[in-house]
């Protein structure tokens, strides 16, 4: 039914959100973050049936724990610095995909695409900024 009265809903600008993380798990702080099918932060990797959802704000460390012991705190929204094999100015403008947690790949060159973003500025021949809002 509908209210008919002020309602305080609460309310989060969604650049910073938590997830439970997987058990036996160790996410570094600044890792590119996945949830697995059944909703637990996993660090970045070329895996199928994950969802790319930001960038570690802290390390989460649930190595002894079970399923969903820790939470951790990831970014949604930026550019962020990744690695990228052989980084040219041609890749601005294709999309990442998780590579490592620390290593995104072009677009058709994984085995699964995770998609973490658009590359949108090259830094080197060996990183690439990545702005992870355009997923």
């Amino acid at each position: 039914m509908a209210t008919s009265t002020t309602i305080f809903t609460k309310y989060q600008d969604g650049e910073i959100m938590e997830y439970p993380v997987y058990r036996t798990t160790k996410i570094p702080a600044g890792a590119l973050v996945m949830l697995t099918s059944s909703g637990y932060a996993i660090n970045g990797a070329d895996m199928a049936s994950c969802t790319f959802v930001g960038v570690a704000c802290e390390e989460a460390d649930n190595s002894g724990g079970s399923d969903g012991t820790i939470n951790i705190k990831v970014r949604r929204k930026g550019v962020f610095r990744f690695l990228l094999g052989s980084a040219a100015v041609t890749d601005i403008g294709i999309d990442a995909n998780c590579l490592y947690n620390n290593e995104v790949a072009r677009d058709g060159t994984t085995s699964n695409d995770v998609t973490c973003g658009k590359i949108v500025g090259i830094d080197g021949s060996t990183h690439a900024w990545v702005d992870i809002d355009m997923r």
